[in-house]
């Protein structure tokens, strides 16, 4: 295949994907939760999807939002948009109801694709959009009825209330109808294929549109220069972890899946053993994740237990990938990690090639559909070959627009010797091999996690706070996660009471959990030009100066264990053996302003069991539960915790303390001391509360098990013991032991 003009028009991604059905009707083609579904079922149902809008009265062009997480609905809903020539509108799932208003009313979506989990945000924008109907679906609804009954009777399947409408469609009722019957003309250099959104530089999302042949170019760039002999048609297994709305994602995933006749391994959300057994399982050959995915899998406990050997390809995207991890990788697998590089305005645009040792912060080598230019920033000038610039893009299969955003394509595309090209944003060199090289990010973008946050987003939304008159945001680089998001924010003289939680709270109302920052500072000005343009560099410049002083100062035990406790916070993760030291006061403080944060199931990780028995250790635990309470939950007892915690967990710091014993913390109020009742009683408490943080993703829960006969028999304790039991994720320093699998067993046989 050829990526001519001529080759580009004549066929489309989805009549490629029509194409490999015919020739691999029996393959499959995703695999979704264990259910295998095959090139024929997949074309079936996006043909009855089809079929069904257009029943609707959706048509060529209308816009079609896919407000939907990664699952077999998602890729039928978006085959059946593509066939029937209407535009498809991807969006994260995580989003807002006030984001994806914005979103309906730029791109003028009169129907969403929903999970149920997500329609009460559906729901608020009926009336304020131009929104006519809700296709709503959930997780499971596509899987065998044994499947979706085990899942419910063990109370497992995450739903949301979806209300009885003459404008809500279930997503099943819509494959019950019959296919399309006849094809739509599509111009693939002038009809639209998608609207992909992206972060806006005055504060709201802006829309990318694609044409059809600009999606054929992405696909032959990856199928002929970039994977080439590599890739076995019809044979090949790859598996899709990243969110299929983001452009890097879906078109791996159209490349090397469904454009080739191979199986794609559908993830509906990252995580780490579930990645790793279906590598091991389906014995997947390609895999695409971002720097933080990778480090997520060297540090999981549980990897050496899994086979990764069927791995040949693993690329990454979304961010430069660290040194650190590339070899790490290597020493684990064997394997170099490829690097993938792009945006949605401009598609994907370097890629490394296979065999060739990616260079230290590489992103790639520029595909043959892509032209780059890289110049001075101030006068558009080339510069010399070995001087870095801003990096310039073009291709003639793009679109150089935003969508309804006039002053924004002007800001962000230029014209240069004829050709129109699109500002990365992002400063890099290139080497004599044609290999670019990452040297500076734009100040603007902030790569976390994976994902591209505008910092003119998020100062927009800190502003909007009634308090607030100025605001900055910066990515502060960090090895886990790429960059942490940090807020600086200058108040009105009047404001009073408010702090940094509150702002946090405020924001995660109204943005993606990932664009929330994970701390603010407060200052009485902020740097600008004369021009009063906000000075981020500036400010960035500023908060890398202050990193290296830390990293000057010689810390003592107490303040590392403290900073490290600091981190593991705003990081959501734990912190290991932070209890052998007391925490300085100041650090105490930071931890006040920020730490406060809504955990989301997602962060939970599986917990340790150990048992504190040396009186020295007991007593420093004891001290540091004290210590906790001033910003913990503090002493208030297992029976508080009973009737609060799930409504004050969700709004409490990583770090739970509970010390005390049962007569002063209230648990001799349940039931009468030594009888059965109040061992169920006990047990309940203690799995209630495990329960409860384990779901919550809290990173560690201290609590005393007391001196008290009933529950030393129910947990096997020793006499002549007094010990304290601590949860958490790592493994402290200390006289410790792990608490028998058969003591955590008897606690759960009491409660059932």
């Amino acid at each position: 295949m050829k990526s001519d003009l001529a080759t580009l028009e004549a066929e489309t991604t989805f009549a490629r994907f029509d194409r490999m059905s015919e020739m691999y009707p029996d393959n499959a083609a995703v695999v979704y939760l264990g259910k295998a579904f095959t090139y024929r079922q997949l074309r079936n149902m996006s043909e009855r999807f089809a079929g069904a809008l257009s029943a609707m009265e959706v048509g060529k062009g209308d816009k079609v939002m896919l407000y939907l997480a990664n699952s077999v609905q998602w890729v039928v809903a978006y085959l059946g948009i593509q066939k029937l020539g209407a535009v498809a509108v991807p969006v994260s799932p995580i989003y807002t109801s006030q984001e994806i208003e914005y979103m309906m009313n730029d791109a003028g979506a009169e129907t969403v694709v929903c999970m149920d989990t997500n329609f009460c945000y559906v729901k608020e924008t009926f009336g304020a959009t131009g929104l006519k109907r809700a296709i709503v679906t959930n997780l499971v609804d596509l899987l065998p009825a044994w499947k979706r009954l085990l899942g419910f009777l063990f109370d497992i399947l995450p739903s949301g209330k979806v209300d009885r409408d003459e404008r809500v469609f279930s997503f099943r009722s819509m494959l019950q109808h019959s296919p399309l019957k006849s094809n739509v003309h599509i111009d693939p250099t002038k009809d639209l294929s998608y609207i992909l959104y992206t972060g806006g530089t005055t504060g709201f999302p802006k829309g990318v549109p694609g044409t059809h042949i600009g999606w054929t170019s992405y696909v032959n760039d990856v199928t002929e220069d970039v994977a080439g002999e590599h890739l076995l048609e019809g044979q090949d297994t790859y598996i899709a972890i990243n969110p299929l709305f983001h452009i890097m994602a879906l078109g791996l995933f159209m490349s090397i899946g469904l454009n080739k006749g191979n199986i794609t391994m559908l993830m509906p959300v990252p995580q780490i053993d579930a990645i790793l057994e279906t590598i091991e399982r389906y014995r997947v050959r390609w895999l695409l994740g971002v720097p933080a995915l990778y480090r997520m899998i060297l540090e999981n406990d549980r990897a050496d237990r899994y086979d990764l050997g069927s791995l040949k390809y693993c690329y990454c995207g979304g961010d430069v990938l660290p040194e650190e991890v590339k070899e790490r990788w290597r020493e684990r697998c064997g394997l170099p990690i490829y690097q993938v590089y792009g945006s949605t305005e401009a598609g994907h645009v370097a890629y490394s090639k296979i065999g060739i040792e990616p260079s230290p912060r590489a992103i790639g080598f520029p595909l043959q559909s892509r032209e780059c230019l890289i110049v001075d920033p101030a006068t558009l000038q080339p510069v010399p070959r070995d001087e870095s610039g801003e990096l310039l893009v073009t291709s003639p299969y793009t679109l150089k627009e935003y969508y309804n955003k006039p002053e924004e394509t002007r800001k962000a595309y230029v014209e240069l010797d004829g050709k129109t090209w699109c500002r990365m944003g992002d400063f890099v060199s290139q080497e004599d091999s044609g290999e670019l090289i990452c040297v500076e990010r734009s100040a603007d973008i902030i790569k976390h996690k994976g994902f591209r946050v505008s910092a003119s987003e998020v100062e927009a939304t800190l502003q909007d706070h009634p308090t607030v008159i100025g605001a900055c945001v910066v990515g502060i680089p960090d090895r886990r996660v790429g960059e942490r998001i940090k807020a600086i924010v200058v108040l009105k003289e009047d404001a009073r009471g408010v702090g940094g939680a509150e702002l946090i709270n405020f924001c995660r109302e109204r943005l993606a959990s990932y664009k929330v920052p994970g701390y603010i500072e407060f200052r009485d000005m902020l740097p600008k030009s004369k021009v009063g343009k906000l000075l981020r560099r500036e400010v960035r410049d500023d908060e890398k100066r202050r990193m290296a002083k830390e990293k000057q100062k010689r810390f003592t035990k107490e303040r590392r264990a403290g900073m490290d406790l600091f981190v593991a916070i705003q990081e959501r993760r734990s912190c290991r053996a932070f209890v052998d030291e007391p925490i300085p006061d100041d650090i105490i403080g930071q931890i006040l302003e920020s730490a406060v944060w809504a955990p989301s199931p997602a962060n939970a990780q599986p917990w340790e069991f150990i048992v504190v028995t040396s009186q020295e250790k007991r007593m420093e635990i004891h001290a540091e539960g004290e210590r906790c309470r001033q910003w913990a939950i503090g002493a208030s007892g297992w029976k508080w915790l009973e009737k609060y915690s799930l409504d004050f967990l969700s709004q409490a710091p990583v770090i739970v303390a509970v010390t005390g014993n049962p007569e002063k913390t209230g648990m001799d109020m349940f039931q009468e001391e030594g009888t059965v009742g109040y061992q169920h009683a006990c047990a309940a408490a203690i799995q209630n509360m495990l329960l409860s943080a384990h779901a919550l993703g809290l990173g560690s829960l201290w609590f005393t098990l007391f001196d008290k006969a009933p529950m030393r028999k129910i947990l096997d304790i020793p006499d002549g013991k007094t010990p304290i039991a601590l949860v958490c994720l790592g493994k402290p320093a200390g006289d410790v032991q792990p608490v028998p699998r058969k003591s955590l067993e008897k606690v759960v046989r009491y409660i059932r």
